[in-house]
């Protein structure tokens, strides 16, 4: 049929349909009919979507989806249909991740002179750190997990060392503070 150069159309698009373009609602998908955004592509029940709007911008699925970004054809970052996030591959202790900036978890906002803000408990290499009133009376506790004083004050302990593991284990106070 030879070339088709310099195409305009005025209205919607249709290439066979794998390629629309709705011109009523400014929309233009691959591999769907109906595109739920600005730009969609869509494979069996997978839509990926573009979406511009007034202050920020959607990109992810459509549908009930995860939805990942590769490098190498490999996953990095892996977000399911359930909304958990997963960063790295799993078993490859040579994935490293860099965060610039305050990170809050369970925290509405963090404080300027703080990098990390939690409100719950913190585990690392595998001790667990949490605040409260006195040593626990429920819960499973490993050997070297702490309970800070919540209401510390000259007379009283820093906080509890759990001693013995168990359910709640073994406490003994620790860090007398002084009168």
């Amino acid at each position: 049929m030879g070339t088709l150069s310099n195409l305009v159309v005025s209205g919607n698009l249709n290439v066979s349909q794998f390629i629309v373009f709705d011109s009523g609602l400014n929309r233009l998908g691959v591999g769907i009919e109906t595109p739920n955004a600005t730009f969609s592509v869509a494979s069996n029940t997978v839509e990926f979507i573009v979406q511009p709007g007034v202050s920020s911008a959607d990109i992810g699925t459509h549908t009930n989806s995860g939805l990942n970004i590769k490098t190498d054809g490999t996953d990095r970052i892996t977000v399911s249909a359930n909304g958990n996030i997963t960063l790295g591959l799993r078993g490859n202790t040579e994935t490293r991740i860099n965060m610039y900036g305050r990170v809050g978890i369970g925290v509405t906002s963090v404080e300027s002179d703080v990098s990390l803000s939690t409100s719950g408990a913190v585990k690392f290499q595998n001790k667990k750190f949490e605040v409260g009133s006195a040593a626990p009376v429920t819960g499973s506790y490993t050997v070297g997990d702490i309970i800070w004083n919540s209401a510390p004050s000259s007379g009283q302990s820093v906080g509890w060392v759990c001693v013995a593991t168990g359910t709640p284990g073994q406490w003994k106070t620790f860090g007398l503070i002084a009168n």
